[in-house]
């Protein structure tokens, strides 16, 4: 019974062990070339309000200024989609946030929200 086993045990490993495998090569390419993406604003001081700015298309380029607004893609990794940028603010820290003394609570308000001495956020969600 046991050699039954045993050679049951090999059979299923070498089955398992018989497929075929992927590389790299196998994989699909992906080019975000000829795609678009449409672009939205909002900025203070006007009326652009998750406003359509334009509708850009994909290509190749050089590696983008930190003045520049670039897009990478990269097809390995998928990401939920966001609006906007701003904090989070989750249960526990809320209650944390409410227990605060006041002064501790409006020092971090002011590091999220003030544009001067803050990082200037203008959500949160």
């Amino acid at each position: 019974m046991k050699k039954a086993i045993l050679y049951l045990m090999m059979a299923l490993t070498a089955i398992a062990c018989s497929g075929k495998r992927s590389t790299i090569s196998d994989k699909l390419e992906y080019a975000s070339a000829g795609n678009s993406i449409d672009v939205y604003t909002t900025a203070s001081g006007t009326d652009m309000r998750l406003s359509h700015s334009t509708t850009l298309t994909f290509e190749a380029a050089a590696q983008p200024l930190e003045s520049e607004v670039a897009v990478f893609v990269n097809p390995e990794r998928q990401f939920q989609s966001f609006l906007g940028i701003g904090g989070a603010i989750t249960d526990a820290s809320a209650e944390v946030f409410a227990k605060l003394p006041e002064t501790k609570q409006q020092e971090l308000l002011e590091a999220y929200y003030n544009r001067e001495n803050g990082i200037g956020y203008t959500l949160a969600r």
